[in-house]
């Protein structure tokens, strides 16, 4: 028997085994719970004769004989009853206390049997239509060996829970979803083998995949069947299980681990915008405030590959011992030129990604190989980011290193931009900076005056107010002076001058 016909068996054989068990279960729920109902009824009636016995036999109720047993009760009562109130009490509590116990445990079989229903349904859904399937890949066959093998001595156990049922049947429908996606891919290229690497999850995990989800995502990810690692450190502490397949946490995962990957582009920073981001133009608070919120969103790990900051640092940076384990704010820029006869540009927000250190320089590749070309260890720390980037998108490094080509030409054609204007309408939609007022520093480094700030309100730490302006309309009022003269370009003016035209703020404080 061929291994495709093996596994189809396997996956019939498995589906049939869950649904039995489900069966079982289900008999055994229902005879627990008629039991327990039985149980039940027998304290009701045990109180009820205790509650009958305590107040004496029924002649001692009628008038007169009632202080004759009064008299006697003290001494003749255990010659007329064989049992007292109190052993019949307990008795009556023994009841209900294995009536209790028997609707927990019929509550608790029919928890097992819907989870093995459930599993028998996967199971079936993955069979139908497998025999019509083509001829499996080769680097699937001994995957899927390994899983017909897992199945079939866990189905030989005479006692199978639901929890050890889910792991060693789901190999069978992993590998049988990995078929299917192959032989489409198949299909979709013409019958012919895809080149280069296919869309799908490494083949390789780290020994434990983190999952980048806030506090309040634990109880959801618990329930998809992540483990608790209580040694992890400060920082999200669920994981995949070794062995599980990933998507039954699709949801949850790095983004380099997805069904899909990630789209991820490596633009160099433009000519004249260089340091323009938000750590540097607004004061510590502000940027303090809004990188801490957005670590708590991801659980302090990379969006990217579930980590936190590792070897890199070393190499990199004169404090990385002491940034060992943390994370960091990559700040997604894009540029553009509105009108090709102005030289003004704007560099517009459009995300902040949490990321590990290594992670976040693949998009600082200049930066990078710089640092790295001073402590002599350049060409190592390039060929780590590259792989990195290929990692990260699944695609060859040819591709990644042709794609970073094509940013560079990009780039090239924007070193005439004068003035970059600095859009920041992406947080100032944010809920949090709604709560907050940014504070701008108008001793930034990168030299950027409170009026190239668009679609945000703050305040400058000199206390001037900035109201909000759209960067079209702030373009539109600084385009005349920016406009290219048909022999040369203007010269940029004078900081002095550049504050005469900027949009102007609400309010000045000061002396």
């Amino acid at each position: 028997m061929n291994i495709e016909l093996k596994l189809i068996k396997a996956i019939t054989e498995a589906g049939l085994a869950a649904g039995e068990r489900a069966a079982g279960l289900s008999s055994d729920a229902h005879a627990a719970a008629e039991k327990a109902k039985a149980l039940a009824a027998e304290a009701a009636r045990l109180r009820a004769v205790a509650g009958t016995r305590a107040m004496g036999p029924r002649w001692a109720r009628i008038g007169a004989l009632n202080g004759l047993w009064s008299a006697m009760s003290s001494r003749l009562w255990w010659l007329m009853w064989s049992e007292s109130v109190e052993m019949t009490e307990r008795r009556a509590a023994r009841a209900a206390k294995a009536s209790s116990a028997g609707l927990r445990q019929s509550t608790l079989h029919d928890a097992e049997r819907r989870r093995f229903d459930g599993l028998a349904s996967a199971l079936r859904a993955e069979a139908a239509g497998l025999e019509r399937m083509p001829e499996m890949p080769k680097a699937l066959r001994e995957q899927a060996e390994t899983a017909i093998r897992k199945a079939s001595a866990a189905m030989k156990r005479k006692s199978l829970r639901a929890e050890a049922a889910r792991e060693a049947f789901t190999p069978l429908a992993s590998t049988a979803r990995k078929w299917r996606r192959a032989a489409k891919a198949r299909a979709l290229s013409g019958g012919k083998a895809r080149s280069g690497p296919a869309p799908a999850a490494p083949a390789t995990l780290p020994e434990r995949l983190y999952l980048p989800i806030p506090f309040g995502m634990h109880p959801y990810a618990k329930a998809a069947g992540a483990r608790y690692d209580p040694e992890a450190g400060r920082g999200s502490r669920w994981f995949v299980p070794p062995g599980a397949p990933l998507s039954d946490f699709e949801e949850f995962l790095p983004l380099a681990y997805r069904s899909t990957p990630p789209k991820l582009s490596f633009p160099p920073v433009r000519h004249g915008a260089s340091s323009q981001n938000l750590w540097s133009l607004f004061d510590k608070g502000t940027w303090n405030r809004i990188r801490q919120i957005n670590y708590e969103r991801t659980g302090r790990r990379c969006i990217l590959c579930g980590k936190q900051s590792g070897n890199l640092l070393r190499y990199l940076d004169s404090q990385g011992e002491a940034k060992m384990g943390t994370v960091e704010c990559h700040e997604i820029w894009d540029w553009s030129v509105p009108d090709p006869d102005v030289s003004i540009g704007v560099q517009r927000l459009r995300g902040i990604a949490v990321c590990c250190f290594e992670c976040h320089q693949t998009f600082h590749d200049g930066w990078a190989r710089s640092t790295a070309r001073r402590r002599g260890v350049e060409d190592e720390v390039a060929k780590f980011l590259m792989k990195r980037r290929s990692f990260l998108t699944r695609k060859d490094p040819v591709q990644v290193a042709l794609e970073m080509k094509a940013e560079a030409a990009r780039l090239r054609a924007h070193s005439g931009v004068g003035l970059w204007i600095v859009d920041l309408s992406h947080l100032g939609q944010q809920d949090y900076v709604r709560q907050m007022t940014p504070v701008f520093s108008e001793g930034n480094l990168p030299g950027v005056k409170p009026g190239q700030i668009a679609g945000l309100d703050f305040v400058t730490d000199a206390g001037a107010t900035w109201p909000s302006v759209t960067a079209e309309s702030l373009h539109a009022s600084l385009a005349d002076l920016y406009s290219v003269n048909p022999l040369k370009r203007l010269r940029s003016p004078s900081p002095k001058k550049f504050e005469s035209f900027a949009h102007t703020p609400l309010t000045m404080g000061g002396p």
